[in-house]
Parts: C-alpha cells; sequence; structure tokens
C-alpha cells in the first residue's frame, strides 16, 4: 500500500481528542533531529561562554572558596544518600 509522503507528514494520532503522536516522513524526522542537536550545541556553548565569563570577575581565592563550598555540598549531599541506603 502506497502512503502520499503529504498526507503521511500531517497525520496526527489522537486519544480522547488529545493529539498523543504524529507520523512524519523520515526527511522531517531527520530535520527535527538535526534542529534538536543544534538547539543542544548551541545551549551548551552557551552556557560554557557563560562560566568561562563568570570565571573571569572572580579573584583566584574567591574561586577557591566557591569550589571548596560546593565540594563541601556534595559529599554533604552523598554522605545523605549513603545514610539513607
Amino acid at each position: 500500500m502506497l502512503i502520499d509522503p503529504k498526507i503521511l507528514s500531517r497525520s496526527i494520532v489522537e486519544k480522547f481528542g488529545e493529539p498523543t503522536a504524529a507520523l512524519i516522513s523520515i526527511e522531517d524526522f531527520r530535520l527535527l533531529q538535526a534542529a534538536k542537536q543544534q538547539q543542544a550545541t548551541s545551549s551548551l556553548q552557551e552556557i560554557v561562554t557563560s562560566i568561562r565569563a563568570r570565571s573571569r570577575q572572580l579573584d583566584p581565592d574567591e574561586l577557591d572558596g566557591l569550589i571548596e563550598e560546593a565540594r563541601s555540598e556534595f559529599h554533604r549531599l552523598q554522605s545523605g544518600l549513603t545514610h539513607a541506603r
């Protein structure tokens, strides 16, 4: 059975009147995956750029204090998880 690709790319599956899934062409799927990957890459690059900018503004001693604070919090949370088991 041949299905017209134009119809396939617009087919919506509904459950109780609410859209739950869509049937799309493989071409549209690939475009969607590429767009998601590009968005994730852009977001990661923005985060890294932001972190680098903030770290340049910090005094090295202040940065060491923040690192030690984060380590302490991490170990505190880890020991809480260990005791909960």
